[in-house]
């Protein structure tokens, strides 16, 4: 569950699991939809940026830019040589308290933006983010998912 997105290259981790199943075996991934989760990330930089904390590296954008769409997620299981792929999006919205965004940013791999920084500079960003988000009106958190499955061939 949400795991695919965190091998070290998609496509190899992806194509192993599948060749792990006997012929005719399901295999099924999910992953967020690509405008799940925003526009949390998007504030935790700003957070960052006004406490001095710096810049997110290139290339860090999320994972679901690749499979985040019923489309590429599709596209994906068949490149794994996976038949009868189909894709299922099921939508749902969190209640966003401010404990609760921060226990997503720490929970997700967003939270690796805050690796390297002092106790004292993730406290700054935290306090920054949780005014950021009330100054900006998000009160909810898109966790709609993705739901991809698929059959070996036999």
């Amino acid at each position: 569950m949400f795991g695919v997105f965190f091998f070290p290259d998609m496509e190899i981790g992806g194509t192993h699991l599948v060749s792990l199943l006997r012929p005719g075996g399901r295999f099924a991934a999910t992953t967020r939809e690509r405008s799940a989760v925003k526009p949390v990330p998007e504030i935790l930089v700003d957070a960052m940026r006004l406490e001095g904390a710096g810049e997110p590296p290139e290339g860090s954008g999320p994972p679901t830019d690749r499979i985040g769409t019923p489309e590429t997620l599709a596209r994906w299981l068949a490149d794994r040589g996976l038949a009868d792929v189909e894709v299922t999006e099921v939508p749902h919205r969190v209640p966003l308290a401010p404990g609760t965004a921060w226990a997503i940013v720490m929970g997700a791999a967003m939270r690796a933006l805050l690796m390297g920084l002092d106790d004292a500079t993730v406290e700054r960003v935290r306090a920054r983010f949780t005014t950021l988000l009330a100054e900006r009106g998000v009160d909810t958190f898109n966790a709609t998912t993705l739901i991809g499955t698929g059959r070996a061939p036999k």
